[in-house]
Formats: structure tokens, sequence, C-alpha cells
């Protein structure tokens, strides 16, 4: 066997590299068939930020929900024309939906609550989120925009510019 040339190696490379795109792009594709529930529409550019997937509107309230890894959502109702909104931390998983911490009542652009809810009113906002639409229903839909999302996160780290730079490097070695 003779020796790897850089050509070579970077023949590999792109190889490489265009399996991983022709993947991702199928897992998006496959993906674009799950959608989530008719009430909520998707927030355009969900997929490159860290804020809200989800949106809809209920009566005259706002509501916006986000997840992170482990299928927890973060669920916050806000009234139209009001700076404050209620803003649930919720486990979901296929079968339910559970509110892990009823987190408080807080005014728009704070980070930190303002009056715990206390754990006696759990049924209570169990019954209005759900007549809200947060339901185990979400869970399809939100799982395979996870798995969606951090396979693009993984494509933009193995053939970002860190990979291309290392790959130029030991090319050059070659």
């Amino acid at each position: 066997m003779g020796v790897m040339t850089s050509s070579d190696f970077l023949m590999i490379i792109l190889l490489v590299s265009r399996s991983i795109k022709d993947k991702v792009v199928a897992l998006h594709h496959n993906a674009m068939k799950v959608t989530p529930p008719a009430e909520f529409t998707v927030v355009k550019g969900a997929l490159e930020s860290g804020g809200p997937v989800l949106k809809r509107t209920y009566e005259d309230e706002e509501i916006s929900i986000s997840v992170m890894r482990m299928l927890f959502l973060h669920a916050e109702i806000s009234k139209r024309g009001q700076g404050y909104l209620l803003h649930f931390l919720c486990g979901l998983c296929p079968d339910a939906l559970g509110i892990h911490k009823e987190e408080t009542l807080r005014h728009k652009h704070e980070t930190s609550g303002l009056l715990e809810v206390p754990s006696r009113m759990r049924d209570a906002f169990h019954g209005y989120i759900e007549k809200r639409g947060i339901t185990n229903s979400l869970f399809p839909f939100l799982q395979i925009w996870l798995y969606v999302k951090d396979h693009r996160r993984l494509v933009v780290l193995c053939i970002g510019s860190n990979l291309s730079g290392y790959v130029l490097r030991k090319a050059s070695k070659l």
C-alpha cells in the first residue's frame, strides 16, 4: 500500500463530509413529516436559536414553548398588552406532561420570579395549561425537533471552520 497524499486525504474528508451532509438532509426531510399540533406554529429560525420553538394564541393570551434536552419544556403564557407572564417548567414524555416547577408570575423582561406558586395549586395549573394545548401531544414534534437540532449542531462542529482548519493543517504535513 502506498503513502497517502494530501489530495487523497482531502478527498476522503470531502467524501465523509458529503455523506454526513446527505444523512442530515435526509433526516431533516423525514423530520418535516412530523408536525406540531395544528394550533401551534413553528417559530421561524428556531433551529438556529435558543429561543422559543412553538407559539400560539389562546383567546387573548400569547403562549410560547421552548424545549431543552431530556424533553423539558418551558411554557410561557402572557396576556396581550400586559407586562406579566406565567412560566412553567414541564417534563414531557409520550404519555404524559408534568409540571416540574410552577415557576412564577413575573414581568416579561425579568429572569426570576416575583411570586412562587403554591404546590397545592398543581392540579388547577395542569388543567390551565392543558386547556391551552400544552399537553403530551407536543411530544412527537418536540422530540424530532431536538433530534434534528442536535444533528445540525454536530454537522456544524464536524464540517465547520474548526475541522476545515484541522484538515488543511494535516494535509499540508502529508
